[in-house]
């Protein structure tokens, strides 16, 4: 968020125009050096939407756009370049045909699949972990361990160690919202997310498309997808889709107190 900020309040001038894609290019490379795949793409197509929503400030995008056609070349590098080279570096001695199919089942069969063995696994093998997979809700449950299911079921069918922490099996926030509460934590955390993005689309469609509003919108955006990955709660304060909007709505106080005073010195004079 504070990436595309930087470049809308600077009212893109040369300058900010070379701060925004020096940063941008920072970001992507460090992502790539260290393999996150996942923010390599959502720093690509974050752009991208970034310079539709600049350019015209509406929320359809068309293929036959130039912003559609700018998204699907940026997809088409992403999904049969970039990444399947990444696994290839990953996994040294894999080929280029080994990377595609990897995209397909990590995009296509892998949610699903990890998402499956969350109901597989609690309660049958393990307990309900009743707010235990995140830091959040270990503060009301006075729980001291958190239990990432994704770790946790990896752990216990590659290793038969669930504390192993070499990596994750993230499934969508279903799965975690099972793992904690059973069918109660779906239905109520389901409910959540529909009101919370209903909500910040109605948000987006009624407000004067500012600088700030753009800018909030693209990583509210770009936040919605981890819900795919895991944790609720997690999405809604590590990665930005509550944070996000409440930085607005800060942003916006504190820009409302400043015209206040300035109204009120205007008058005193």
């Amino acid at each position: 968020m504070p990436i595309y900020l930087i470049f809308l309040f600077g009212k893109p001038t040369k300058k900010y125009t070379v701060l925004f894609y020096a940063v941008f290019s920072a970001a992507f490379l460090l992502n790539l050096i260290t393999g996150q795949k996942r923010w390599c793409c959502l720093n690509s197509i974050g752009t991208i939407f970034f310079a539709g929503f600049f350019s015209t400030g509406n929320i359809r995008i068309s293929l036959v756009s130039k912003t559609g056609k700018r998204l699907a070349f940026i997809s088409f590098i992403l999904l049969f370049i970039l990444i399947p080279f990444q696994y290839m570096i990953q996994y040294p001695g894999i080929s280029y045909q080994d990377g595609l199919i990897a995209v397909a089942n990590r995009l296509g069969g892998e949610v699903t699949r990890t998402l499956q063995l969350h109901f597989h696994i609690y309660p049958d093998i393990f307990p309900h972990l009743y707010g235990a997979s995140s830091s959040f809700t270990n503060i009301f449950t006075g729980k001291d361990v958190i239990l990432d299911p994704g770790r946790v079921i990896r752990g216990y069918i590659a290793f038969g160690d669930i504390t192993d922490g070499t990596g994750s099996w993230n499934a969508a926030f279903i799965g975690t919202a099972w793992a904690d509460f059973g069918y109660f934590g779906v239905v109520v955390q389901s409910i959540m997310v529909v009101f919370l993005l209903s909500y910040y689309h109605q948000w987006f469609v009624k407000s004067r498309k500012t600088p700030s509003v753009l800018g909030t919108y693209i990583a509210l955006s770009m936040s919605t997808f981890f819900l795919s990955e895991g944790n609720f709660l997690t999405t809604l304060f590590s990665f930005g889709l509550g944070l996000n909007f409440l930085f607005y709505l800060m942003l916006r106080k504190s820009h409302s107190i400043k015209r206040k005073q300035r109204l009120v010195e205007s008058i005193a004079k």
